[in-house]
């Protein structure tokens, strides 16, 4: 039998945390593109549709939805193109067949992004939505569109107890106090961006990528 001291519980609770925050940080990043079935950053849609993610956005914000159909491209642009298209055709199926299987809707959007890296440690670092969307993805000819629902979004409850680099936890809840989930979306947009600015403030170290992700 081996006595654990208290000294080793510590240092095991602070790389189980620090653990935590690379799985939250990796399980953001789009990943290798090609391989990656579900997931999908949807700022890259801009490259074949200038402006689709800041209307994405605002989309979100109202309520509304967003049609991706990018205009004619040459050869190579198109086969670029073709890797969004058949990904968004994989979430999309992915997506109807749990919904069949579950009963809801499955579709979600990530936005804003919180980041944090520390280029010397990878684990010392997070990237992690602070609200997530629902949203339906729509199959069209030659085109998708996402509707955005009219109600709030939720707020990402897996971030409480985050560990930010440094070991400290990230206290987010004056970020979080303005919004409960379910509430009307005018009221939360009416909030968001000024506690937004504010966390971003008091926290000097984090900042926020916000271009929209699809998982």
């Amino acid at each position: 039998m081996t006595l654990i001291t208290k000294q080793k519980v510590q240092q095991l609770i602070y790389i189980l945390k620090q653990e935590n925050s690379r799985s939250l940080f990796l399980s953001c990043l789009p990943g290798d593109f090609k391989r990656t079935r579900t997931k999908l950053d949807l700022a890259r849609m801009d490259d074949y549709q200038p402006g689709f993610s800041s209307a994405l956005k605002e989309a979100l914000m109202k309520g509304g939805s967003v049609v991706y159909k990018p205009a004619e491209m040459d050869w190579d642009t198109m086969m670029a193109e073709s890797d969004v298209t058949k990904k968004l055709s994989s979430l999309h199926d992915q997506g109807k067949t749990i919904e069949k299987e579950k009963g809801s809707n499955p579709m979600k959007i990530g936005f804003p992004i919180l980041i944090q890296q520390n280029n010397s440690a990878s684990t010392n670092c997070f990237a992690a939505p602070l609200f997530v969307w629902e949203i339906e993805l729509v199959k069209g000819q030659n085109k998708w569109t996402i509707r955005a629902s009219k109600d709030a979004p939720s707020k990402n409850h897996s971030l409480e107890g985050l560990v930010e680099a440094g070991g400290s936890a990230l206290d987010l809840e004056p970020l979080y106090k303005p919004f409960t989930d379910g509430q009307p979306l005018e009221d939360f947009v009416e909030d968001f961006q000024p506690a937004l600015q504010a966390f971003l403030e008091a926290n000097p170290k984090i900042i926020s990528d916000e271009a929209p992700h699809s998982s």
